[in-house]
């Protein structure tokens, strides 16, 4: 699967990166840490995956996006 990454801390990320690398299956396509970029990405086609921070910073990653 096409995966993206949203999340507004930057270590959070890496982990997820570095845990994701262990599945050759997953391709990271895109990676937002605000939900200004999260809105742009999620509105392009070409992903199937989405690891999505419920707490982003402004609001909540379920009711802000």
């Amino acid at each position: 699967p096409k995966a993206l990454l949203i999340d507004d801390e930057p270590p959070a990320r890496t982990v997820l990166r570095t845990l994701l690398a262990a599945h050759a299956g997953v391709t990271i396509v895109g990676e937002a840490g605000t939900m200004r970029a999260a809105r742009e990405l999620l509105a392009k086609p070409g992903y199937s995956l989405v690891f999505l921070d419920i707490q982003l910073r402004g609001g909540s990653g379920f009711a802000g996006l």
